[in-house]
């Protein structure tokens, strides 16, 4: 059943890493309404996501698509292979080994392809980079103020020690950073996690979170928890105004507890009165609406919108469950490995 009154600048089907980040920039615009859908559930406060020794509870979870692989020549005719892949805002950066390794300048080079250099894939990395071992901070292949956190793990097994330890002294290159073009990759070495404090740090939580807090729930509850606070305040001072010595002084108080709470009430009207990115999940996109040309000669359709059933509705029947939305601007598919598997149909 199409909602007519449904309308975004943007539609963002897929809340993995790129979606994530889209999200981030594309609602930095106050004026932008930006819709992300993702089929997956927020992952914050899940111990098993957030906790890195308990990553491999996470295949086969309720947080893994569980994806198996055909029976193929190259891995022997064997079925059932199976390839992890992330159900949940944050895509597969909340359920990966959270290694942080870029790829060799040299490859980035080889693709001879206009931005995506070695220079220029290295000012995006050092963008997102928030390195937290003091002796990289300084480094011209890291830097410290980007939002996805860096840093070395929090233990160490002593056989992983003996093992680099060993390797060295059969010739090979110690590595104590492998994303250093400068010095090369080749070697052993202990890898950094991109965890923070020892937790997880997933796109959900690096790109989708900051910018929730511009409009959402989030920031209006914050805002509203001030303005509640310094009204109890304010009716208490005033309270004790007449009946205290020093009636002045609470006065005083009660005028600058007043202006307080005028202050964070409009605060909290402003953000109620603009929000202007919203994310579903528990929704599978199904189709991708086209604008048919009418000219048999224009170029071929183009995307204006989707259809997507609510799975997290249930109990309504299909007819009730499934919605249709139009996108004033652009549909943006980041579906990852869904695309790759499952995408969605553009046709009815």
């Amino acid at each position: 059943m199409l909602a007519a009154d449904e309308e975004f600048d943007y539609v963002i089907v897929g809340g993995g890493t790129a979606g994530c980040v889209l999200a981030n920039r594309l609602s930095a615009n106050e004026r932008t309404r930006v819709l992300l859908l993702e089929p997956g559930q927020s992952a914050r406060g899940a111990l098993k996501v957030t906790v890195p020794v308990a990553l491999v509870k996470l295949f086969n979870s309720e947080w893994d698509w569980s994806f198996k692989a055909h029976p193929r020549a190259e891995s022997n005719l064997r079925a059932n292979i199976h390839l992890a892949r992330g159900r949940a805002l944050g895509g597969s950066s909340a359920t990966n080994a959270l290694l942080y390794h870029r790829g060799t300048a040299e490859d980035f080079d080889a693709w001879a392809c206009d931005g995506w250099g070695s220079a220029e894939m290295l000012r995006a990395f050092k963008r997102v980079e928030g390195q937290r071992r003091r002796t990289l901070r300084s480094s011209p292949f890291h830097s410290s103020s980007g939002p996805v956190s860096v840093e070395d793990a929090r233990y160490t097994n002593s056989l992983s020690t003996r093992f680099v330890e060993a390797a060295v002294a059969q010739g090979h290159a110690r590595r104590d950073d492998f994303n250093d073009w400068a010095e090369g990759q080749d070697g052993v070495g202990k890898f950094q996690l991109q965890t923070r404090r020892g937790r997880r740090v997933h796109a959900a939580a690096s790109h989708l979170r900051p910018a929730l807090r511009r409009p959402n729930l989030e920031v209006r509850t914050y805002y509203l928890l001030l303005t509640t606070y310094y009204l109890l305040l304010t009716t208490y001072y005033l309270l004790l105004t007449p009946t205290q010595p020093g009636g002045t002084y609470y006065l005083l108080l009660t005028t600058y507890y007043l202006l307080l709470t005028t202050y964070y009430l409009l605060l909290t009207t402003y953000y109620l009165r603009r929000p202007n990115l919203e994310v579903r999940t528990s929704v599978r996109v199904t189709r991708v609406l086209l604008d048919e040309p009418h000219d048999s000669g224009k170029a071929a359709a183009r995307a204006v919108g989707v259809a997507y059933v609510d799975e997290a509705a249930g109990g309504g029947g299909d007819a009730e469950r499934r919605v249709a939305l139009r996108a004033g601007g652009e549909v943006v598919l980041c579906a990852g490995a869904v695309g790759i598997f499952s995408s969605p149909n553009p046709n009815p």
